[in-house]
């Protein structure tokens, strides 16, 4: 009866121990099931945290890629524009050599033909110079004929009126016999 009280006790004693170690066991357990759903629960904040930045990257992205293609298509178009505005210079570039050309060409042409008027007028001038030198000699030549005929005009008068102080006293004279 002893050994088997003492195998009962001991049994009670390995009953109570391993209920024990259950309860232990069970508290572990519950403690693992509680930090597992911690770990879930934390995990799965984690999750959404990370899909909602991995979201916000993605639209983030999204809105980064149309603003570089937005960049690209200003860039495209800047290209275009330079081409087109390089293109205009060198065509003005062009169109400014032969204007210049020309512009050197009519200057010539220009100076040419003041040179052709200045020298006609200068001929023109020349030959009415002589013109009226000629002319300035001839009125010369008029005023001394001029004076010479006054002069002769002035004798004639004189004489004239000798003549006719020499009529009036000799009419006078005729008349008194």
């Amino acid at each position: 009866v002893e050994d088997a009280r003492s195998t009962k006790r001991s049994a009670e004693y390995r009953t109570r121990r391993l209920e024990e170690e259950v309860e232990g066991l069970k508290e572990a357990a519950d403690d693992a099931k509680r930090l597992a759903d911690e770990s879930k629960e934390e995990y799965e904040s984690i999750m959404e945290n990370l899909m909602a930045k991995v979201s916000e990257a993605k639209d983030e992205s999204e809105e980064r890629a149309g603003e570089i293609s937005d960049l690209q298509a200003q860039l495209r178009r800047a290209d275009i524009e330079k081409r087109r505005a390089e293109d205009l210079i060198e065509m003005l570039r062009s169109d400014k050599s032969e204007l210049e050309e020309k512009v050197a060409k009519s200057r010539d042409d220009v100076d040419n033909t003041i040179r052709d008027y200045e020298t006609k007028i200068d001929n023109i001038t020349l030959k009415y110079l002589e013109k009226i030198d000629k002319l300035s000699g001839d009125c010369d030549d008029k005023d001394d004929q001029i004076a010479n005929l006054r002069e002769q005009h002035e004798g004639a008068l004189a004489d004239l009126k000798s003549a006719e102080t020499e009529i009036s006293a000799n009419k006078s004279v005729y008349e008194r016999r």
